[in-house]
């Protein structure tokens, strides 16, 4: 064992060694150095545990020394981890778009300059107005981006900075709200990791120039907390960070005030008490405001209303999403056959599942399935052309926001159904298979699921696969966060420059600044999956050497759970 570490390069060196394609477009890539950085940690991080599993419980033998080391440092690899993978998941593939992000830093500039708050007017192709209406946009994204501009400068990677701040934590996000729901280890690790790298999830909600990123990490922290406070005896501080965080949610995209209005109001009916009225209070200072400002420009105490909302839309939307948009989806990830509909069926019912096992440990869990599915309603029932269904990428990105929500669900659902089995094989007295089994799944399952992932953002052109599937990126200009970094390309400040400032022509500079940066043909994307892996596979081995906890009393009056490893330890 204390020659494990020395062995760790030679066979890395025999790795780089072997002929193959992928190694070849790594080592000749930008992610190289920081592959052989990445290893050469893991090899100081394991003779770090095998030397203190020799000093630290001698008198547990070395190998059961060893075995409590690794569980001490587990769940800070777990989450380091998807850090890790959150940072270059951000780092990559970064849209330079600029005709809904320019609406939001000019609304930034504006409340810099004390120039009130711009207002739009609608058309035929807007979801959030009618034609002849006016609206606004929420305010979290200006916001912070009033703050990045002051510390970063007034340039095209300050304006970005809130998107890549919550892109690097969406995943570790997800993985503590999967735990306080109550989900295994190694479920919620796979549930954290897929929210932020299932590839067109990333490409078309996560890295576009829009709110939607702070949206995703948000709805992870809301029902983080959302659960936390359930079950906690004595929520107090936890129902003000609970409001605060709703109140954030409800001002980021047009779904916030869906999911703020619903978990705070089921979470204030399951507990009553002076903290509570508190959380509602803080959420309800923050939202305020914006909704007198909302009357008192437009007319209305929401500023978006979705364009032509009716049933009849739902079902042409529901139409054309199965006829044209789910084949092409298939395509685009390769599973152009019946595994697509497999796998979607599967997230189907692990999502039904799921959302049982909720109202079954307490009745107020079940408004985060309920919102998820209202949020899914809602958009589909806006006028089609407004909401541009016939285009893969933005009816994906539309439907995107509810993601996180049903990835969490989903992650109820499949640990319920793990649990189920190897509680049915222990009544059978199938003792030692059964776990292993669930476990062994488990691992195909989860690596299918993220190395696919990862596959397909490190190859997203379809000259890469061919046979018609597509490419998964668009005809966007997509860059690098070192390349968007490293000259920060300065913006100009909308409101100030009035009538004066010609948009066409800033966006034709911009474009020609970062198109010789383009990343379509390169290799750059797969050094950044291929890091994601290498992280991941050490933090889903981390999670799943935890083995299967018992999920949280959700049921009843909250109580914390004394198990070890319940979710509370994670």
């Amino acid at each position: 064992m204390r020659a494990l570490p020395l062995a760790l390069p030679w066979v890395a060196a025999l790795v780089v060694t072997a002929p193959a394609a992928p190694r070849h477009e790594l080592a000749s890539s930008a992610g190289a150095q920081a592959l052989a950085l990445l290893l050469a940690a893991y090899a100081v991080g394991a003779a770090v545990t095998l030397w203190r599993a020799e000093t630290l419980r001698p008198e547990l033998g070395y190998v059961g020394a060893l075995q409590a080391q690794a569980a001490r440092v587990a769940p800070w690899l777990a989450i380091a981890s998807l850090l890790g993978a959150g940072v270059l998941q951000a780092a990559s593939y970064i849209a330079i778009t600029v005709d809904d992000l320019a609406r939001y830093w000019s609304v930034a500039d504006s409340l810099s300059h004390g120039l009130g708050y711009d207002v739009w007017a609608g058309g035929g192709g807007t979801a959030q107005a009618g034609a002849g209406e006016q609206w606004m946009d929420p305010p979290a994204l200006p916001a912070f981006q009033a703050v990045t501009f002051a510390v970063l400068g007034h340039t095209l990677p300050a304006a970005l900075a809130p998107m890549f701040v919550a892109n690097s934590a969406l995943p570790a996000l997800a993985y503590l709200a999967a735990r306080a729901l109550g989900v295994g280890y190694g479920v919620a690790y796979a549930a954290g990791l897929l929210t932020a790298v299932t590839p067109p999830i990333q490409i078309y909600s996560l890295g576009a120039a829009e709110p939607d990123p702070i949206f995703a990490a948000g709805l992870a922290l809301v029902g983080a907390l959302f659960a936390q406070v359930l079950r906690s005896r004595r929520p107090r501080v936890l129902w003000l960070a609970f409001g605060a965080a709703a109140g954030l949610v409800a001002l980021t995209r047009p779904e916030g005030p869906l999911y703020a209005t619903l978990l705070l109001a089921a979470a204030a009916a399951a507990q009553r008490s002076r903290w509570t009225v508190a959380g509602l209070v803080t959420a309800g200072v923050l939202v305020a405001p914006f909704m007198g400002l909302s009357q008192a420009l437009v007319g209305r105490p929401w500023p978006q209303q979705p364009q032509g909302l009716s049933f009849g839309n739902l079902a042409t939307n529901l139409g054309i999403g199965f006829d044209q948009v789910w084949p092409r989806t298939g395509r685009l990830l390769l599973l152009d056959d019946a595994r697509f509909s497999v796998l979607g069926g599967a997230l189907a019912l692990s999502f039904v599942g799921g959302a049982a096992a909720l109202v079954r440990r307490r009745w107020a869990l079940g408004a985060l399935p309920l919102a998820a599915l209202l949020n899914l309603g809602i958009t589909l029932g806006i006028d089609p052309g407004a909401l541009r269904t016939t285009e893969t990428s933005e009816l994906i990105r539309h439907v995107a926001p509810a993601f996180p929500a049903i990835v969490l669900v989903g992650a109820v659902g499949v640990d319920v159904l793990g649990r189920a089995a190897a509680q049915w094989a222990v009544r059978r007295r199938w003792r030692v298979v059964p776990g292993r089994l669930t476990v062994g799944l488990g691992v195909v399952a989860g690596t299918y699921l993220a190395a696919g992932s990862l596959y397909l953002l490190a190859t997203p052109e379809e000259f890469h696969h061919g046979g018609g599937n597509g490419a998964l990126l668009r005809a966007d200009i997509y860059v690098n966060a070192p390349e968007l970094w490293r000259d920060p390309y300065p913006l100009p400040c909308p409101p100030c420059a009035g009538p004066t400032w010609d948009f066409n022509d800033f966006r034709f500079q911009l474009f020609a600044r970062f198109r010789p940066l383009d990343v379509h043909s390169g290799s750059d994307g797969a050094a950044y999956q291929t890091l994601t892996g290498a992280l991941a596979a050490l933090g889903f081995a981390a999670s799943l050497g935890r083995g299967v906890t018992p999920a949280a009393p959700l049921s009843g009056r909250a109580v914390r759970s004394a198990a070890p490893g319940a979710p509370d330890a994670a």
